[in-house]
């Protein structure tokens, strides 16, 4: 890379150089973003609107995890050699470092699925909801867009109710833009080691500075106009449908959450006997899929190490 006016290389200058950064994809979006997974958390929603402060606690704010990401990214350098900040020759042609238009980035389902630790969970895949826009939340006047939850998720729910997810992952785009990142080009050779040195300061020192985070109380309503993806605990709605505990625990298992697991079965209700769960083996699609014909031949088989086999016979018992 050479400076347009004196031809000279900038590339391995030793010293500070001045690089304008840009987030945008092939339709000029800016794709730069953020993902937050919370686990465990219940959205307590009165008259329709969110209760921010039950919802947002601080055990619940203590416990999330936190991704940035930037798929596109492209620089201009500003030349060394000319200290006239007006002089078109000082800024370099715009130079694609980095360019990914996928899906992955609208809205977060493919980051939700990497975070399964089986790759083969179909339940996982096909049970992440979403919740729509209709829950924004305009925090400034703690009033909502008139609008109330419906079709919030997949059945409908009064106006004034608490959803309890396994996950909810929330995707923010809004960030105090930095244009411009100093570098030290000593040991940039090329592009490749130009992309290295932005990509080390933009995630391992936090160069992007955000302004949506976590309780995220200036702009929680553009995070919903983001779109958010959830597991939902099903057991929590349908308390008496065998089907409902049988989906929870696959997510728990394939999850590797095994403490969760005993709790689950401890809340069962006393309306259900094995007698149910084994009727849902006859039509359950992974019990048909792996070839379970009863529920006991699914515990035997799925919780098959040391640790798993207590849980499995604690299940059992409490169906007893």
């Amino acid at each position: 890379m050479k400076c347009k006016k004196t031809k000279k290389e900038i590339f391995g200058y030793d010293g500070e150089v001045n690089v304008e950064l840009f987030f945008n994809n092939v339709n000029n979006s800016n794709t730069a973003c953020q993902f937050f997974k919370f686990s465990n958390i219940t959205f307590f929603v009165e008259e329709g609107v969110i209760n921010i402060e039950k919802t947002f606690t601080d055990e619940v704010m203590n416990t999330y995890l936190s991704l940035e990401i930037f798929p596109n990214l492209s620089a201009r350098i500003l030349s060394p050699y000319i200290s006239d900040l007006m002089d078109p020759d000082r800024k370099s042609d715009k130079i694609i470092l980095k360019e990914d238009n996928s899906n992955f980035w609208n809205p977060g389902l493919d980051w939700a699925q990497k975070s399964c630790k089986k790759e083969d969970n179909e339940w996982y895949n096909e049970n992440l909801i979403t919740i729509y826009k209709s829950l924004s939340v305009d925090l400034n006047t703690g009033m909502d867009y008139n609008e109330n939850l419906t079709e919030a998720i997949d059945i409908d729910y009064p106006e004034t109710t608490e959803i309890t997810f396994y996950e909810i992952i929330l995707k923010a785009t809004l960030g105090k833009y930095r244009g411009y990142m100093e570098l030290n080009f000593k040991n940039i050779k090329n592009s490749s080691d130009l992309k290295k040195a932005i990509e080390s300061r933009l995630y391992e020192n936090q160069e992007y500075e955000w302004s949506e985070n976590p309780p995220f109380k200036n702009s929680f309503s553009s995070i919903y106009d983001n779109g958010i993806k959830a597991i939902v605990n099903q057991s929590a709605i349908y308390s008496g449908d065998a089907d409902a505990y049988l989906n929870d625990m696959f997510y728990l298992l394939n999850n590797k959450r095994n403490e969760e697991i005993v709790d689950l079965f401890s809340k069962v209700s006393p309306k259900l006997s094995i007698s149910d769960f084994d009727e849902l083996c006859t039509w359950h699609d992974i019990c048909l899929k792996k070839g379970y014909s009863t529920f006991k031949e699914l515990i035997e088989k799925e919780f098959n190490t040391e640790e798993l086999t207590t849980i499995g016979q604690k299940i059992l018992e409490s169906l007893s």
